[in-house]
Order: structure tokens, then C-alpha cells, then sequence
């Protein structure tokens, strides 16, 4: 997986969406991660929380 800017990202490995900050090419951060299991109701939840975080975080 290559994450090159912060968002959400598919990670098919670990069977997860995860949410990473990227500072810069060296620093990047995975804040927050929720399994392919989880509900629709709380996945759209959690994506609705660290979307409305990124756009909070580029402003």
C-alpha cells in the first residue's frame, strides 16, 4: 500500500480502512484504523469523523 497524502486508504492485507496523516515523505501516521467487519452504519460514521478531520487539518 503506498499512501502518499493523509486520507483513508483500502488496506487489503490486514482487511482494514485505515486513516493516515502524512507530514512529509518520512513522516507519516496512521491515527486510526476500523475492520471490514464492522457495521455500514459505524463505518460510515468513522469515515464521516476523519473526513471531516482532514478538512479541518488542511485549512
Amino acid at each position: 500500500m503506498h499512501v502518499n497524502r493523509t486520507g483513508i486508504y483500502k488496506n487489503v492485507l490486514e482487511r482494514r480502512w485505515e486513516y493516515w496523516v502524512v507530514e512529509s515523505e518520512k513522516i507519516k501516521i496512521m491515527v486510526s484504523w476500523i475492520s471490514w467487519n464492522t457495521s455500514q452504519n459505524e463505518l460510515e460514521k468513522w469515515k464521516k469523523r476523519h473526513l471531516l478531520e482532514d478538512v479541518s487539518y488542511t485549512a
